[in-house]
């Protein structure tokens, strides 16, 4: 045995550079069939990642909250328990909150008490956190008129006294979208705002024993990797808290669309990884086989004589497979180790998930089946090609002349490939898009292709050749016609085909799935940068805006509520057009803002410091709501008849509506003027005119009922309900549009069909609506939400929206430094995105992954090629040599002899190139279905079909390139061996 092990080590020295390429091709492999599977599961870390971090905080919860009474706030530990067996094994983090709402005394304004688990780790404090019962930390717009340590005293409906509450700190929020919150309504992105919460301690809220409080239990993905990888399990946990939660209580969740989400991008991940590795690997083991088989066809004339010489056939058997075995047993050790440190690498230095890589069950199972598929390839390469030696005789053999036979085996694995690909292809067109024979699609049409394309290579090239020889063409027939003879000829086409294949699918996913990706970017955001800032209402924030750009060329106010699965976006439509990206298919910008922004009644305008008020009749306390130029606003209360309007010169204040506190039925208001400018503000007539006046929104509908004389104006409140009576009635200055102009995005039906006619969001309630337009994407809403003009929203909301409101702006491309600049010296901006890095955000998704991957595995695949065509090419180069130095003996030109050489490889590689492109269109549409752009249903955008033709011509230029280059240096190889004659 150590002689058989001398001989093989000794035919490894023998063959240097045939062992360095089996080596190397060895390595390749198994180097990619390690990395897939270890690149997968890293890489769907980082998918989870992202995902979560673009998820809202209602997507990231399961939320149950509701009333709890005072006889049942001793079940507080009691329901927190059961909600935390609920979540149990899930992966999700429990959150316990409580609220009181209540006025802030003597001010009475509103304000809520809050209690929450862990919040000051989410808050930027300063001063210290509540520790004890009694102690709050309140938002800097309350703090200003107080200092630390100060008492607040604060009431509530059920309270035996008022609360009295030591001041111990300030907060802000670190970042009021982040899962913590998720969704909580008292989060406003304003800590600034009066209405901000203040916070306490549990126990302060739990010793007040009020006559009700809102409790809140939140099950929260705060950690990617202990989150369910199917929905299954998160649509078990919501159950399980719906069973367990009061009855009064009210549970909602998004987190099971989130992890079908992911569930889904993983599935794109490991599909990409299947093509992208899987023919990379295909094609590592069709370079293998190529260039053991050759080198075995080339060593059977020393097998024939090493059998005439009485060498035991066992001996023969491992100096033919030994060496091979040798070198890919060595070259997989290696690839195992270059794939692991290959991942670890691009996790470290390309992945936000910095975890340690290592292999799992799977890695070792799949580099230990190519490993075994390598080896086994290796064997029947080597025995193939020796087959002559026994099967033709030994005269043949020693001939060096390929047989004419055709082998029935290789037919037969040509026609399992072709049928296979059909399947896969059938499945596709039947809408399968999971594991099995659909994710091996892309690979299968390509190999096919491939394959065949290789079997027309001798029928076409026998033709090619003799006419180009009946025409006297020597070079060309001579190269057609050794295309015809070598048996490698039609392999090594398949191996271009594939290789090509592989290559445009790779440039056509990055072309596509990016543009794709910019396109998504651009509407979802809504313009080319948006920041996110603190604001106390639309109000300030459009005033804001219009201070830092007047003209409004490069700046828009905006205004973002995400309301279940839609999104609401409140816009300045008169700067859409110079702003916002604007969908191509969607209806001309020009006309959706003249839709969304009707005229309507003039807006009454105080200028001066005091309103003096004609009524007659019983008088009751009657007060104006004023909003200032800065958008802030305030209430003029009426004393004998007169109002003091600070604020009010010399911008004005728009008058946004009458309050009385009960109705005003016998109330008559004739004339509203103003002094210090003195004018009449509103007479009689505008007063009496029907057009110009409207019942508030904060009662029910039908309740009030604006009255009208031939000169005044009154109110008529009737409650619907005795037991329910309104403490304010309002008539609103009818100066925006009711219903509200809205345009939707979603299908075109919904123009027609009225199935829209309320929507909440963006105000104190529902609203009545007026779809004016529907597109299939809008900016800022995507592919499901609806668009207003933020300053009619505004009018038309009582207060503030409340809940997830981002308020933002949106500034267009080109805007320059210094309106940032300008808006950041105004309001305080907590979060800034540009196109650019939403767009990268989505290609961190599963499809984007994928994307490059295949990049890699393209590039990969058409190096492999390329230097198959160069092992070939040295193999068989003695024997290419041989015969045409011998036709040179018979009259051959020297030219004709090297543009043989030549010819002959360009017409494989150009064959390779053209069965390539056809290939990769064929192929492409697999990959389409395999792996998405999008996984989430996507539609406000469409995905190109194809690649831009430029990128495509680039694709096929470098590819051209490379197989041609290896090609040129087989020719000039041969050129040189010729020599003269």
């Amino acid at each position: 045995m150590s002689g058989v092990r001398g001989l093989v080590f000794g035919a490894l020295r023998a063959r240097p550079g045939q062992s360095t390429i089996l080596f190397l091709l060895a390595t390749l492999a198994l180097a990619a069939a390690t990395a897939a599977p270890m690149y997968a599961a890293a890489a769907g870390r980082t998918v989870r990642l992202h995902e979560l971090r673009a998820a809202t905080g209602a997507d990231r919860a399961i939320s149950a909250w509701g009333p709890l009474p005072a006889a049942a706030l001793d079940r507080v530990d009691s329901i927190r328990r059961q909600m935390g067996d609920a979540a149990r094994g899930s992966g999700l983090t429990e959150i316990a909150g409580l609220d009181l709402r209540g006025q802030l005394l003597p001010a009475a304004a509103s304000v809520t008490l809050a209690a929450r688990d862990g919040v000051c780790d989410h808050l930027v404090v300063t001063g210290r956190c509540p520790q004890a019962a009694g102690e709050a930390v309140v938002a800097p717009a309350v703090a200003r008129a107080l200092k630390m340590g100060d008492q607040l005293r604060v009431g509530a409906t059920g309270l035996d006294a008022p609360l009295s509450l030591r001041v111990v700190g300030t907060y802000r929020f670190k970042d009021a979208a982040e899962a913590y919150w998720a969704g909580w309504p008292g989060v406003a992105d304003a800590s600034d705002r009066v209405d901000a919460p203040i916070f306490v301690t549990a126990q302060t809220l739990l010793d007040a024993r009020p006559q009700s409080v809102d409790a809140r239990f939140d099950l929260v993905a705060l950690d990617a990797a202990a989150l369910a990888a199917d929905p299954e399990p998160v649509e078990a946990v919501a159950a399980a808290v719906r069973q367990a939660a009061p009855a009064s209580f009210t549970v909602t969740t998004l987190l099971s669309r989130l992890v079908s989400r992911i569930h889904d991008s993983e599935q794109a991940l490991t599909a990409g990884v299947v093509v992208g590795a899987g023919q990379l690997i295909l094609i590592c083991a069709f370079v293998l086989l190529l260039a053991v088989g050759q080198a075995a066809v080339e060593r059977r004339p020393q097998t024939a004589l090493a059998a005439l010489r009485g060498a035991p056939a066992r001996h023969r058997f491992l100096l033919a497979v030994g060496p091979n075995a040798v070198l890919i047993v060595a070259g997989g050790l290696v690839g195992f180790a270059a794939g692991w440190l290959a991942v670890a690498a691009a996790a470290r230095f390309g992945f936000d998930d910095r975890a340690a890589v290592r292999p799992d069950p799977l890695a070792y199972a799949v580099a230990g089946g190519t490993l075994l598929l390598v080896l086994a390839a290796g064997v029947v390469a080597e025995r193939g090609g020796q087959l002559g030696a026994r099967a033709g005789g030994v005269l043949e053999a020693l001939r060096q002349t390929p047989p004419r036979r055709r082998d029935w085996r290789g037919d037969m694995v040509d026609l399992v490939v072709v049928v296979l690909a059909v399947a896969a292809v059938y499945q596709l067109s039947s809408g399968a898009t999971g594991g099995g024979v659909p994710a091996l699609a892309p690979m299968l049409v390509a190999l096919a292709c491939g394959l065949v394309a290789g079997r027309l290579v001798l029928p076409v090239a026998v033709v090619v050749g003799a006419a180009q020889l009946r025409r006297g063409r020597l070079a060309g027939g001579l190269a057609a016609l050794q295309l015809a003879r070598r048996p490698t000829a039609h392999r090594l086409l398949a191996l271009v085909t594939v290789a090509v294949a592989l290559f445009g699918q790779a440039v056509s996913g990055l072309d596509t799935v990016g543009r794709a990706a910019q396109a998504r970017a651009r509407l979802e955001l809504g313009a080319e940068r948006v920041l996110d800032v603190q604001a106390a209402s639309p109000a300030t924030l459009l005033a804001m805006v219009h201070s830092v750009d007047p003209d409004g060329r490069w700046a828009m106010a905006a205004v973002r509520q995400q309301i279940g699965d839609q999104t609401a976006v409140a816009v300045e439509a008169d700067r859409l057009a110079t702003v916002a990206y604007w969908p191509q298919d969607a209806p001309a910008v020009s006309e959706v803002a003249a839709a969304l922004r009707p005229p309507t009644n003039p807006t009454i305008t105080v200028t001066g410091r005091e309103l003096l008020l004609d009524a007659t009749g019983p008088q009751t306390r009657t007060a104006v709501r004023l909003v200032r130029a800065d958008g802030t606003s305030f209430d003029a209360v009426f004393t004998d008849g007169r109002a003091q309007t600070p604020g009010c010169v010399p911008a004005g204040c728009r008058l946004a509506w009458f309050s009385f506190p009960a109705s005003a039925e016998g109330m008559q208001l004739r004339q509203l003027s103003q002094t210090g400018p003195d004018r009449v503000i509103i007479d009689g007539a505008s007063f009496a005119s029907a057009g110009r006046w409207r019942p508030g929104f904060n009662t029910g509908p039908g309740e009030v009922t604006v009255l009208h004389g031939p000169d005044w104006l009154g109110a008529r409140y009737q409650p619907a309900d005795p037991r329910n009576i309104a403490s304010e009635i309002r008539v609103l200055a009818a100066d925006a549009p009711v219903p509200m102009p809205l345009v939707a995005a979603g299908p075109p039906s919904l123009a027609q069909t009225g199935q829209v006619r309320q929507v909440a969001g963006l105000s104190a309630g529902l609203r009545s609506v007026d779809v004016v337009g529907v597109a299939r994407g809008l900016p800022g809403v995507g592919d499901a939400g609806y668009l207003v003009d933020n300053d009619y929203a505004s009018r038309l909301s009582s207060e503030p929206p409340e809940g997830s409101v981002r308020y933002q702006v949106w500034l267009a491309r080109g805007a320059p430094q210094s309106i940032v600049d300008r808006i950041r010296g105004r309001v305080t901006v907590v979060g800034e995105q540009t196109v650019a890095q939403r767009r990268a955000q989505l290609l961190d998704r599963g499809s984007g992954q994928a994307v490059r991957l295949n990049l890699i595995a393209g590039l990969l695949g058409l190096a492999l090629a390329a230097a198959a065509i160069a092992v070939v090419a040295a193999l068989e180069r003695g024997r290419r040599v041989a015969e045409l130095r011998a036709l040179r003996v018979q009259g051959l030109p020297p030219g004709a002899a090297a543009a043989c050489g030549r010819l002959t490889y360009a017409g494989l590689v150009g064959g390779g190139l053209l069965a390539g492109v056809a290939a990769a269109a064929a192929s492409w549409a697999a990959v389409r279905k395999v792996v998405p752009a999008f996984v989430d249903g996507w539609t406000a955008t469409s995905v190109p079909h194809a690649p831009r033709p430029a990128v495509a011509g680039l694709a096929l230029l470098l590819a051209a390139a490379a197989l041609l280059g290896a090609g040129a240096l087989a020719a000039r190889a041969i050129g040189k061996g010729t020599g003269p004659a």
